[in-house]
């Protein structure tokens, strides 16, 4: 009777579990049926947007579709152009690189456009070196960020590539005063180099 009783469990449990998972895979196709259409919305209207010069409003709807469908390199490509046209040509880089990617691992042809326009912006665009001497990095809980943004390992010590405009370069460190200065990148191709000082006690 005991084993019976364990094997009706177990059958229950079975069809419970598939029941389960059908229902998961039913939601997960949903929801991505949901994503793609608000992603072809979002795509539509910043289409237009960037037509009409609205960059402002049109670049991060064009990034939304990217979240929406990672997958998309037509929406890596847009965004690139729109940033491109913004004049945010760090921002632009990127996208092209990341679309250059995309494509690169679908044997899509929009690799050698988004290669093409990636070389050319990769002599254009601005740049910042943010500069951390051994004394300062060796410091406890140290943190560096960009306008709130932190800087990993890798964005330090070398030029890397960045939108024009202005920045507040902060460093913060256990016991230590934060420190703090203002950064302006104007020209495109502007190579700037900041260091960071030695945090002050309190």
């Amino acid at each position: 009777m005991k084993q019976m009783w364990l094997q009706r469990v177990i059958a229950v449990l079975v069809v419970t579990m598939t029941n389960a998972s059908v229902c998961s895979e039913a939601l997960s196709q949903v929801s991505d049926a949901d994503k793609r259409a608000r992603a072809e919305v979002l795509n539509k209207e910043a289409a237009v947007e960037m037509a009409a010069g609205k960059h402002a409003s049109a670049c991060p709807k064009f990034k939304q579709v990217v979240e929406l469908v990672p997958s998309g390199i037509g929406a890596k490509m847009s965004l690139a152009a729109c940033y491109e046209q913004w004049g945010r040509l760090a921002s632009a880089l990127k996208a092209y690189r990341q679309a250059e990617q995309a494509a690169k691992a679908a044997r899509d042809p929009r690799e050698a456009a988004a290669q093409a326009r990636a070389a050319q912006l990769q002599a254009q665009v601005a740049t910042l070196r943010v500069v951390v001497p051994n004394p300062v990095a060796a410091l406890p809980g140290l943190e560096i960020t960009l306008n709130g943004e932190v800087l990993g390992p890798d964005a330090l010590n070398k030029f890397v590539p960045i939108d024009r405009g202005n920045y507040t370069l902060r460093a913060t460190a256990k016991g230590k005063q934060p420190w703090t200065i203002e950064v302006h990148v104007s020209p495109d191709g502007f190579a700037a180099s900041r260091t960071v000082q030695m945090l002050r006690d309190p």
